[in-house]
């Protein structure tokens, strides 16, 4: 029989913990993460439970706090970068992460890469297309000026904000 506790999810409703050793909420721990998830988090694991990190890349050693913990995995927040990917770039509108611009730390070309490979990963996994054929990500090109993009995400951040009001 498995040793068991009880554990408070950030929400605050109560659920047992699979085991004494699985990470906890508020627990800070350091992780390698290892792939991205479709929604853009990355994923590394914690004693053997899949771990989803927003602000995240795939090759980084980060340290990260429970926020959530679910039956079959867990949610953090990021606290410390300790050992950044190659990829990482600063971003250049931070505020506007939770607005549908949740790569923005990640470099263009890595985006386009990571997101065929997530498409890819969504046929093998769900559609059972092993064989899937996944043609590499059309961008935007690189001649668009920064001030279009500023007024664009602008813009789908004030219509967000009137659907979510409406």
């Amino acid at each position: 029989m498995k040793d068991t506790k009880t554990l408070e999810r950030w929400d605050g409703h109560q659920r047992q913990s699979l085991s004494s050793g699985a990470a906890e909420v508020n627990m800070s721990i350091d992780v390698e993460l290892t792939d991205l998830a479709y929604g853009g988090d990355a994923v590394g694991r914690y004693e053997g439970r899949v771990l989803f990190v927003p602000g995240g890349i795939p090759g980084e050693r980060v340290r990260v706090e429970i926020v959530e913990e679910r039956r079959g995995h867990a949610r953090a927040e990021l606290l410390e970068i300790l050992r950044p990917a190659p990829e990482r770039v600063e971003p250049a509108y931070p505020q506007l992460t939770d607005s549908g611009c949740q790569w923005q730390h990640i470099a263009y070309p890595a985006q386009l890469t990571w997101k065929a490979h997530i498409v890819r990963q969504l046929l093998v996994r769900i559609g059972k297309q092993p064989d899937a054929l996944v043609h590499p990500t059309i961008g935007m090109p690189a001649t668009i000026p920064p001030g279009i993009i500023a007024i664009m995400l602008y813009l789908r951040w004030v219509l967000r904000a009137k659907l979510v009001l409406n």
